[in-house]
C-alpha cells in the first residue's frame, strides 16, 4: 500500500495552504483479525516501509509513558503541516512527525470500520491498534524522510 502522504502528495495544490483533506485516507490494505494485537496491527500497516519489532518496541514503551501526549489540535496542525506538504520533512523534530502519524492513524480509525470491527468495543484493544497503527504511520514518514537523503 502507498502511504498517505505519497498520495497526498500526488494531488493538487499540495504544498500550499490551499491544500484541503477533503477525502478519506487510503483504506488499509490489511483485513485485521479478531487475534492481533499491537504488533500484529503495526507489522501489517508498516509491511511495505520493512516493518522493525525494534521500532515498534521503542516506540511502544515511549507511548506508554507520555501522559496522554498532545491535544487533537495540536496533532491536525503538524498533520498540515507535513502531510499537506507545508513543512520540510528534514527540519521535523522526531515528536512533530510523530504527532502529525499520529492524526493521520486516528484518521484512517475514523475513516475506515473494517480496521476497529474485529476488536468489537474492547477500548483497550482499540486504544493498543491505534497506537500500533499510529507507530506503523511514524515508521513511513521515516523511509520517506531517509529515502530523500
Amino acid at each position: 500500500m502507498p502511504s498517505s502522504y505519497s498520495l497526498y502528495r500526488d494531488r493538487p495544490s499540495w504544498g500550499t495552504n490551499q491544500f484541503r483533506f477533503d477525502l478519506p485516507p487510503p483504506a488499509p490494505s490489511f483485513q485485521p483479525q479478531p487475534s492481533w494485537n499491537g504488533l500484529d496491527f503495526y507489522s501489517a500497516h508498516a509491511a511495505d516501509s520493512n516493518p522493525d519489532p525494534s521500532f515498534f518496541n521503542m516506540a511502544w514503551n515511549g507511548a506508554n509513558y507520555r501522559d496522554g501526549g498532545v491535544g487533537i489540535n495540536e496533532a491536525r496542525h503538524w498533520h498540515t503541516r507535513v502531510y499537506g506538504g507545508l513543512g520540510n520533512l528534514n527540519k521535523l523534530l522526531p515528536e512533530e512527525l510523530g504527532h502529525a502519524a499520529a492524526y493521520e492513524a486516528y484518521r484512517k480509525w475514523m475513516h475506515h470500520s473494517s480496521m476497529r470491527e474485529p476488536l468489537s468495543a474492547e477500548p483497550e484493544r482499540q486504544r493498543e491498534a491505534l497506537i500500533a497503527l499510529a507507530i506503523a504511520e511514524s515508521k513511513w514518514l521515516i523511509s520517506i524522510h531517509v529515502e530523500s537523503h
